[in-house]
């Protein structure tokens, strides 16, 4: 996506479903840790109500954006928008990032910045 930074790519990614939404109360504080729906039809669904607090962590460590777009007994679309820096080629510390998993290695060479040793 164009951003009118040479040096940088605007990456969007959407993630979509048709499932049973969220209400505009969630909406407010979904990012909050621990938050979790107060909805029967989650009550049996494990979690700690942190993976959403995470999330925008991880985006914000990157200068990104996450949206959501969420209608009760509709779904939800939630959009991240994050910019990268642009490289003519593959450098060698990516090489050796490839086999861990993909959140990880975003966090190690788009927001930390470590020199892994060759």
């Amino acid at each position: 996506k164009p951003n009118g930074f040479s040096e940088l790519g605007c990456y969007e990614f959407t993630i979509e479903d048709n499932g049973i939404g969220m209400s505009p109360e969630f909406q407010k504080i979904m990012f909050d840790p621990f938050s979790r729906a107060d909805d029967h039809r989650t009550t049996r669904v494990q979690g700690t109500g942190l993976g959403m607090a995470i999330s925008r962590n991880i985006v914000n460590l990157m200068n990104g954006n996450i949206k959501v777009d969420s209608t009760l007994h509709k779904g939800t679309r939630i959009t991240v928008t994050i910019y990268l820096e642009l490289q003519e080629k593959e450098k060698e510390q990516d090489k050796n990032l490839m086999n861990l998993p993909f959140w990880l290695w975003m966090m190690i060479r788009h927001a930390v910045k470590v020199q892994l040793p060759h």
